[in-house]
């Protein structure tokens, strides 16, 4: 008897969002997450489970934290506190070309 085979997708979650694309109508996060889920389900219909990964830079000791380190320098990291009702219709998703 053989055991089915289940195929799981395995994502970057910061990676996934910064390739994402953001239509005009796109006005909140709310409206950004119901995307993005939208798009991530389109994308992987042939895996039977899609685990998402999201990166906590707060974690020590990290390659990330460390990374963030050196670029930020002396200044002090920005955070911020995002909500379903954040207005995010002049936020690009991708920083402009060079």
């Amino acid at each position: 008897m053989s055991t089915p085979q289940m195929k799981v997708t395995i994502l970057d979650g910061m990676t996934e969002l910064q390739s994402l694309d953001k239509p005009d109508w796109i006005k909140n996060g709310s409206q950004i997450a119901d995307h993005f889920n939208r798009r991530r389900y389109q994308k992987h219909t042939h895996s039977d489970k899609v685990q998402l990964v999201l990166d906590r830079y707060d974690l020590l000791p990290s390659l990330k934290a460390a990374t963030r380190e050196i670029k930020q320098g002396s200044q002090d990291p920005v955070s911020y506190k995002i909500s379903d009702t954040t207005q995010i219709a002049r936020v690009p998703t991708r920083p402009p070309p060079k």
